[in-house]
């Protein structure tokens, strides 16, 4: 509920930076200068308070143009966008959150926001700052083309074998050996869905424990370019985990034989 809200609230942000650099202008000496207007004639003529006037002026106007600029420059950096191999990540000015691309139905573009969505609600909102803004086109159609994989691999028999395969059966297959009860695929399949958008976090973290069972200096490179891709937090970590281990070996995940 609290992240929904920081969400809600984002874009308004710079709106209320502006108000408050407002009333920091008319709290400041502007207002009290031209109110005691007539004294300052009186005491040193005209000159005196055009003079006083200009100084306060000169100072609460680029003040508040700093306050409010500022603002919005910090809430644009802050805001951090990552596309993955296997979803999206959003960051920065909420609590981070992360949606698999095989959970979302469709992306559409409304004014200058990127709705990520599902079928009946909206999952996330995209709100693109500086060069990014610029490539909107061309990250629609990345999530477009990402999304459509994922749903074309949901029947892909390895991608299925993955997801209900304990970790002993998935070390067998990536050393090329299978169950009596699992036919198993081949190390190259794992890989490939390893790489691809189709698995869950969970099951793509056990895919990468059974790889890195017996990995060589060429998979070990393949292996670091896939966690450099991956969006999801816990899964980018754990594949780095995996990389600084020496040989390589897996840690069982906690899956039932």
């Amino acid at each position: 509920m609290l992240s929904r809200a920081r969400r809600l609230l984002g874009p308004f942000v710079p709106f209320a930076l502006f108000l408050g650099a407002w009333r920091l202008m008319t709290s400041f000496p502007l207002a009290e200068l031209l109110a005691r207007w007539p004294a300052l004639l009186e005491r040193g003529g005209m000159w005196s308070g055009l003079a006083s006037t200009y100084h306060a002026a000169w100072f609460a106007v680029p003040l508040a143009a700093a306050v409010v600029g500022g603002g919005a420059y910090v809430f644009a950096r802050k805001s951090k966008i990552a596309i993955g191999i296997d979803g999206v990540l959003v960051g920065g000015s909420t609590k981070e959150r992360f949606v698999a691309y095989r959970d979302i139905d469709h992306v559409r573009v409304v004014a200058d926001i990127i709705e990520i969505r599902s079928r009946t609600s909206a999952l996330l909102r995209l709100q693109l700052h500086g060069k990014d803004a610029q490539r909107r086109t061309a990250i629609v159609e990345r999530l477009e083309a990402a999304i459509a994989r994922a749903h074309a691999l949901r029947a892909d028999p390895t991608a299925s074998f993955v997801e209900s395969a304990s970790a002993d059966d998935l070390v067998r297959a990536a050393g090329g050996a299978s169950s009596y009860r699992v036919a198993a695929p081949s190390r190259d399949d794992l890989w490939d869905v390893f790489e691809s958008p189709a698995l869950a976090p969970e099951s793509r973290r056990a895919a990468a424990e059974a790889l890195a069972s017996g990995i060589d200096e060429a998979e070990r490179s393949r292996f670091r370019v896939a966690a450099e891709q991956i969006a999801e937090p816990e899964t980018r970590a754990h594949l780095r985990e995996l990389l600084e281990d020496e040989p390589a070996a897996p840690r069982r995940m906690r899956r039932q034989a």
